[in-house]
């Protein structure tokens, strides 16, 4: 099998008939984690993990071969921290923003307030195209995004 690309390749979520976590573990592989301070600081006290700085973000370390610290490999990828992964696992392979990224129509949802937001999906992510249609995890995805940014 082809190694997966290593880079994001969002488009916007009306062009995504449908996604499911197949249990690969691409995105565990793949991508550094990016924490919130109060992720980093849970995670190092709990793990006694050391966390990298980047600006206002902290950065999860990871194994030696470049994938995340908590990922259990075997017929199907799990994490051994689930119920608290952080806030950018339990997203992916979708990307919120409060601006147009590409898209415009394709992009856009409209909250149950009126609250305008661009929502993307990552099609590398081998889940695309399986389970769950799209349309129907938008508003899921749009109230994990507002929660955790405070909007």
């Amino acid at each position: 099998m082809a190694a997966p690309p290593r880079g994001h390749q969002y488009v916007p979520w009306r062009r995504v008939p449908s996604w499911a976590c197949v249990r690969c573990g691409d995105c565990c592989k793949r991508f550094l984690v990016v924490l919130t301070p109060s992720e980093a600081l849970n995670l190092a006290r709990k793990y006694e993990l050391p966390m990298v700085a980047r600006g206002a973000k902290y950065l999860m370390p990871c194994k030696a071969d470049g994938s995340c610290l908590f990922l259990v490999e075997g017929s199907v990828a799990t994490c051994a921290i689930y119920f608290e992964r952080p806030f950018v696992c339990r997203m992916y392979p979708f990307h919120v923003s409060r601006r147009d990224l590409g898209g415009a129509k394709e992009a856009l949802f409209v909250d149950h307030d009126g609250t305008e937001l661009y929502v993307y999906v990552d099609v590398t992510c081998r889940g695309v195209g399986s389970g769950t249609p799209v349309k129907s995890l938008v508003p899921i995805v749009a109230s994990l995004w507002r929660r955790m940014v405070g909007v």
